[in-house]
Protein backbone atom coordinates (compact mmCIF):
# COMPACT_ATOMS: atom_id res chain seq x y z
CA UNK A 1 0.00 0.00 0.00
CA UNK A 2 1.14 3.50 -0.70
CA UNK A 3 -0.15 6.31 1.39
CA UNK A 4 -1.74 8.72 -0.50
CA UNK A 5 -1.28 12.74 0.27
CA UNK A 6 -3.28 12.62 3.67
CA UNK A 7 -2.11 10.00 4.92
CA UNK A 8 1.49 10.86 4.23
CA UNK A 9 0.80 13.83 6.52
CA UNK A 10 -0.83 11.96 9.11
CA UNK A 11 1.51 9.33 9.36
CA UNK A 12 4.37 11.64 9.65
CA UNK A 13 2.75 13.67 12.47
CA UNK A 14 2.00 10.04 13.97
CA UNK A 15 5.90 9.13 14.10
CA UNK A 16 6.89 12.25 15.36
CA UNK A 17 4.38 12.01 18.34
CA UNK A 18 6.04 9.04 19.35
CA UNK A 19 9.12 11.17 19.88
CA UNK A 20 9.37 12.31 24.20
CA UNK A 21 9.55 15.79 22.57
CA UNK A 22 7.92 15.99 19.50
CA UNK A 23 8.81 18.81 17.00
CA UNK A 24 5.94 19.20 14.80
CA UNK A 25 6.93 22.49 13.03
CA UNK A 26 9.71 20.36 11.61
CA UNK A 27 7.57 18.45 9.24
CA UNK A 28 6.70 20.65 6.39
CA UNK A 29 5.63 19.63 2.05
CA UNK A 30 9.42 19.60 1.59
CA UNK A 31 10.00 16.88 3.74
CA UNK A 32 6.99 14.87 1.97
CA UNK A 33 7.85 15.51 -1.35
CA UNK A 34 4.99 17.01 -1.59
CA UNK A 35 3.59 20.41 -3.45
CA UNK A 36 2.71 23.23 -0.57
CA UNK A 37 -0.73 23.42 -1.66
CA UNK A 38 -1.38 19.35 -1.44
CA UNK A 39 0.53 19.46 1.94
CA UNK A 40 -1.77 22.43 3.10
CA UNK A 41 -5.13 20.81 1.46
CA UNK A 42 -3.99 17.76 3.61
CA UNK A 43 -4.13 19.14 6.91
CA UNK A 44 -7.14 20.67 6.02
CA UNK A 45 -9.13 17.54 5.11
CA UNK A 46 -7.42 15.60 8.66
CA UNK A 47 -8.79 18.85 10.68
CA UNK A 48 -12.25 18.38 8.78
CA UNK A 49 -12.11 14.22 9.51
CA UNK A 50 -10.91 15.51 13.09
CA UNK A 51 -7.69 12.99 12.76
CA UNK A 52 -6.00 16.40 14.30
CA UNK A 53 -6.51 19.72 16.10
CA UNK A 54 -5.14 22.71 16.93
CA UNK A 55 -3.62 23.17 13.02
CA UNK A 56 -4.04 26.97 12.23
CA UNK A 57 -4.82 27.22 8.60
CA UNK A 58 -3.73 30.70 6.92
CA UNK A 59 -6.60 31.37 3.95
CA UNK A 60 -5.95 34.20 1.18
CA UNK A 61 -9.14 35.56 -0.50
CA UNK A 62 -10.66 32.71 -2.65
CA UNK A 63 -10.68 30.44 0.89
CA UNK A 64 -9.96 27.63 -1.56
CA UNK A 65 -6.79 26.65 -0.66
CA UNK A 66 -4.88 27.42 3.06
CA UNK A 67 -2.02 29.33 2.04
CA UNK A 68 0.01 28.33 4.66
CA UNK A 69 -0.40 26.49 8.11
CA UNK A 70 1.10 26.77 11.56
CA UNK A 71 1.41 23.50 13.32
CA UNK A 72 3.25 24.46 16.44
CA UNK A 73 0.17 23.06 18.85
CA UNK A 74 -1.02 20.87 16.68
CA UNK A 75 -2.23 17.44 17.74
CA UNK A 76 -3.04 14.05 16.76
CA UNK A 77 -6.62 13.20 18.08
CA UNK A 78 -7.49 9.51 19.72
CA UNK A 79 -9.36 9.20 15.87
CA UNK A 80 -6.23 9.95 13.88
CA UNK A 81 -3.99 7.43 16.50
CA UNK A 82 -6.75 4.95 16.20
CA UNK A 83 -6.76 5.32 12.33
CA UNK A 84 -2.67 4.79 12.31
CA UNK A 85 -2.81 1.93 14.31
CA UNK A 86 -5.25 0.09 12.52
CA UNK A 87 -3.88 1.09 9.19
CA UNK A 88 -0.76 -0.79 9.86
CA UNK A 89 -2.58 -3.26 12.76
CA UNK A 90 0.03 -1.43 15.33
CA UNK A 91 -0.64 -2.98 19.37
CA UNK A 92 -1.39 0.42 21.04
CA UNK A 93 0.99 -0.91 23.71
CA UNK A 94 3.90 -1.41 22.17
CA UNK A 95 6.17 1.15 22.59
CA UNK A 96 6.60 4.33 20.18
CA UNK A 97 10.38 2.67 19.04
CA UNK A 98 8.54 -0.65 18.32
CA UNK A 99 5.33 1.07 16.26
CA UNK A 100 7.88 3.14 13.77
CA UNK A 101 10.04 -0.11 12.95
CA UNK A 102 6.60 -2.01 12.26
CA UNK A 103 5.48 1.31 10.17
CA UNK A 104 8.94 0.61 8.34
CA UNK A 105 8.80 -3.09 8.00
CA UNK A 106 5.30 -2.11 6.10
CA UNK A 107 6.97 0.36 4.36
CA UNK A 108 9.34 -1.87 2.30
CA UNK A 109 8.53 -1.26 -1.04
CA UNK A 110 8.20 2.56 -0.61
CA UNK A 111 11.25 3.16 -2.39
CA UNK A 112 12.18 6.51 -2.97
CA UNK A 113 9.22 7.84 -1.24
CA UNK A 114 10.21 11.34 0.78
CA UNK A 115 7.99 10.00 3.62
CA UNK A 116 10.43 6.92 4.09
CA UNK A 117 13.35 9.20 4.90
CA UNK A 118 11.27 10.95 7.07
CA UNK A 119 10.29 7.70 8.78
CA UNK A 120 13.84 6.47 8.95
CA UNK A 121 15.01 10.07 10.28
CA UNK A 122 12.63 9.62 13.52
CA UNK A 123 13.59 6.15 14.27
CA UNK A 124 17.00 6.87 14.57
CA UNK A 125 15.95 9.43 16.85
CA UNK A 126 14.00 7.53 19.17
Amino acid sequence: MRPDSKQKVLLALYTEYQKDLPEFTRLDHEALGLSRDVFNYALKKLLDEEFIENAHLIWGEDRSIPLGVVLDVVKLTPNGIRYIEELFALNRTLPGRDKVRAILTAAGDWDGEPLLAWIQEIFREL
